[in-house]
């Protein structure tokens, strides 16, 4: 990771804007756009979107912890942001961190007891992209949800969603999780490359 970023710099765990960037059909320092960031954790470091964001850009933003809502606002007042689950239902779901209870990291945590743990509102893609139409086709869509990236993804209808670029980041852990999610993008997408722990998706023409 870059520490010595201006905010114009690259503020992605791993530069990832740089993969985006190579995919994007735009310019993003002189066309605005719009992103969608699905566990966005910090707005500003080890974000995927705010370089975006500074210049311009503006988005929709989820996160499953309650308290960083108001920091979100405060730093990227732009930006519209939820407290929210994702996941393959809509109710409520139980999380170790930022791990939904039944996703492999979940389970882990919820194993080693050294994670609390709390409940929030989940939702499925299908749910948010119809409450926010606005955000049905965004620019890149980044997804950062501790291995509950495949319940989030079966409820998500590409044919009404459709992100040009996708960047997903999974563990490093000698597991391909491109295999245990891809096939529901597959249809839809091509991976393009991995680049650490992220999997950059394009959208394939005509669809």
């Amino acid at each position: 990771m870059n520490k010595n970023k201006d905010k114009f710099g690259y503020w992605g765990q791993n530069e990832d804007e740089k993969i985006i960037n190579k995919y994007l059909n735009k310019n993003p320092d002189k066309v605005k756009g719009i992103y969608v960031d699905i566990g966005a954790c910090y707005p500003r470091i080890l974000s995927n979107t705010y370089y975006y964001y500074v210049r311009g850009w503006n988005g929709l933003l989820i996160d499953s912890f309650p308290n960083t809502a108001e920091w979100f606002k405060t730093v990227r007042p732009r930006d519209t942001f939820l407290v929210v689950a994702v996941t393959d239902y809509d109710g409520e779901a139980t999380m170790y961190e930022r791990a939904i209870e039944e996703s492999l990291v979940g389970i882990r945590y919820k194993k080693g007891g050294k994670h609390g743990h709390f409940k929030v509102k989940c939702m499925t893609i299908d749910t948010i992209i119809k409450k926010y139409p606005q955000f049905a086709e965004p620019d890149f869509l980044s997804m950062d949800i501790e291995t509950g990236e495949e319940k989030a993804l079966s409820k998500c209808n590409f044919n009404i969603f459709k992100p040009r670029i996708i960047c997903i980041e999974f563990p490093g852990e000698g597991i391909d999780h491109t295999k245990i999610w891809g096939h529901y993008l597959a249809p839809f997408y091509d991976l393009k490359e991995k680049y650490h722990n992220n999997a950059f998706y394009l959208r394939k023409k005509n669809k």
